[in-house]
């Protein structure tokens, strides 16, 4: 519930901040593209076009614990503090379906990193036989580096004008990932799941530029599926874990985007 609760507000807090952006926007070029645009280039928002996108922002997991136990034997705690930079360019274009209903898919190439201090702590177990590793317990920094492709597919709400609302789902491959933890070295390379399926929703607004318009947004995507594998193979040992069972952490990315359509 509080896991919950801890996402809605942080979803909240990002359309706050896009209404404020997008209200500033409208502001301080409403005025002027009522006397300086011409309806010609108004209406040329309504047909097919394509955009380049840039974006930057946070990232951080929107669904970890304080503390998590990883199948009685050991404690991880600090993942929930974890944060990083978040950077993609690419692509995308938009169809019209209709009356200011619009799909957009696009191609994004991006670059998220996290890091944070994290604690194992081994607990040892119920009988006594691996008592001696309640005395160990490693507090280091962990650092996660992934490129990925994003393929967002969104729908599109997009008043006459400029503002908009989009939702829908984002698939992403992960290309590269890099985990380093620096109290111990751990073979993790095969410890990211291949691609993550996504939410997202974005608010902004956009303004007639030269001979086409620019967009500017911000929004959050949410990973549905965990960072982590299901199929854990773990060096040295003759068998295959639920890698997602033991550590389910999941993305949350806010994101300030801008975008440049070609008309």
């Amino acid at each position: 519930m509080n896991l919950t609760r801890n996402l809605c507000n942080k979803i909240l807090l990002a359309l706050l901040i896009a209404f404020v952006v997008c209200a500033s926007a409208e502001t301080m070029t409403g005025s002027a593209a009522e006397h300086a645009v011409p309806a010609s280039v108004e209406k040329t928002d309504d047909r097919a076009s394509f955009g380049f996108r840039m974006a930057a922002g946070y990232n951080t997991f929107w669904n970890v614990d304080q503390e998590h136990s990883v199948m009685g034997l050991m404690t991880v705690e600090g993942l929930d503090e974890m944060r990083g930079v978040w950077a993609g360019l690419g692509g995308t274009v938009k169809f019209p379906l209709g009356s200011g209903v619009w799909i957009r898919p696009g191609l994004n190439f991006s670059y998220q990193s996290k890091t944070g201090s994290v604690t194992v702590d081994f607990d040892g177990s119920d009988d006594g036989t691996a008592d001696v590793l309640e005395t160990l317990q490693q507090l280091g920094h962990l650092t996660i580096k992934q490129i990925l492709l994003d393929v967002p597919l969104m729908l599109r709400f997009q008043a006459q004008s400029g503002f908009f609302v989009e939702a829908g789902p984002q698939f992403t491959i992960n290309l590269s990932t890099e985990m380093d933890y620096s109290v111990f070295k751990v073979a993790v390379d095969n410890l990211a799941r291949d691609y993550v399926v996504s939410g997202a929703v974005f608010v902004g607004s956009s303004f007639a530029l030269g001979s086409g318009r620019l967009e500017i947004g911000t929004g959050v995507a949410f990973s549905l599926t965990s960072l982590i594998t299901d199929d854990l193979e773990i060096p040295g040992m003759p068998l295959t874990l639920d890698g997602a069972t033991l550590v389910d952490p999941k993305d949350l990315v806010v994101q300030f985007e801008t975008t440049y359509w070609f008309l």
